[in-house]
């Protein structure tokens, strides 16, 4: 077959439909150590599928590592997931927290903010792929560390530890 210089093989083949990935963001709030746990949360999102950008009015579901070493730091913590939870109806159906504040507040915080979706300790860093997953279904699924994580479901946050 011939092809006039301006056409390719490839203008002829029939398209598929691009497949839908999940888009998800994360802030990452505190210290060097924090960013580093980000980005362990983001390498397993990622190779779960998920499409992971920087612009949060993109995206389904996001995830706020967050800092408690000093006031200012846990303040601006909770500064960020106000304003996430803020946009949820909005293009963002599901927020989760992570990192320090879950650790030391997160039943506090799933008490005054339910809007939380879901939380990921410390030691559950590369388990964030299930909370993720989890989304809006009410299922409780063991880890292979033998713990249950629990949906949290409609504002009724639960720390996994």
């Amino acid at each position: 077959m011939f092809l006039p210089p301006s056409r390719h093989l490839l203008d002829f083949a029939p398209m598929s439909d691009p497949v839908h990935r999940p888009r998800l963001g994360m802030i990452s709030l505190g210290c060097p150590k924090n960013l580093v746990d980000s980005e362990i949360m983001l390498g397993e999102l990622s190779r779960r599928g998920y499409d992971v950008v920087n612009d949060l009015d993109t995206v389904e579901t996001v995830v706020i590592n967050t800092c408690a070493f000093i006031e200012e730091a846990q303040q601006e913590s909770i500064d960020a997931i106000l304003e996430v939870v803020g946009r949820k109806g909005k293009g963002v159906e599901r927020v989760l927290v992570a990192g320090c504040m879950v650790n030391r507040f997160g039943d506090q915080l799933a008490k005054e903010i339910p809007e939380i979706d879901g939380f990921v300790g410390l030691d559950q860093l590369r388990e964030v792929g299930d909370v993720v997953q989890l989304g809006g279904t009410n299922n409780t699924i063991t880890l292979g560390n033998g713990n249950d994580l629990i949906n949290p479901g409609a504002g009724t946050g639960h720390v996994i530890t």
